[in-house]
């Protein structure tokens, strides 16, 4: 239509060469659209390859409240990303993240016990001491198999799931043999 509006109009279609790669374009939802962010950081997917942001939106922040597990630095994680939020312009993605990674911070440090390392020892106050104790599942010190056990599952999890993303993509691009033989053995 726009062609015909104009006076002297030309185009050419064009077939690409073989090795030229088509630009790739991410659509995901709210949820997950701020950890395109992370995939762009190493590389866009290919655009026969299937998206992985959404499972990064599931995995990252699980993981990285793992790794802190500790309840105050979550919140404070979450105050200063909701300030950040608050006063800059621009692009908010990786507040949004570390905001979310704030949150799953929390959990991990409270049902391993987490409040600033133990401070709460060091202070002394009783009913800080009883509120740990009553949300914590177990002590990471002292039973270190537990919390080795919960990352090693997850890493688990998370490797077989990119496994069988690999597996879909073959399969959807009709290389079978690399479906079997290079991602399911």
């Amino acid at each position: 239509t726009l062609i015909k509006k104009a006076e002297y109009a030309f185009y050419e279609i064009i077939k690409p060469d073989p090795e030229e790669r088509p630009p790739v374009a991410l659509q995901n939802i709210t949820f997950s659209k701020p950890y395109e962010m992370l995939i762009k950081l190493y590389s866009m997917p290919d655009p026969k390859e299937f998206d992985p942001t959404p499972f990064l939106a599931v995995f990252f922040p699980i993981m990285f409240g793992l790794c802190i597990t500790d309840a105050v630095y979550g919140i404070i994680l979450i105050l200063i990303s909701l300030f950040l939020m608050s006063k800059v312009t621009g692009n908010k993605n990786l507040f949004k993240i570390l905001l979310v990674g704030g949150v799953f911070t929390i959990f991990a440090g409270a049902i391993v016990g987490g409040w600033v390392g133990d401070i709460f020892e060091y202070i002394g106050f009783e009913p800080l001491i009883r509120f740990k104790n009553s949300i914590m599942l177990f002590d990471p010190v002292k039973q270190p198999m537990i919390f080795i056990a919960i990352a090693l599952g997850l890493g688990f999890i998370h490797m077989m799931l990119g496994i069988l993303i690999e597996v879909v993509d073959n399969i959807k691009n009709g290389e079978y043999s690399q479906a079997i033989f290079a991602n399911l053995t």
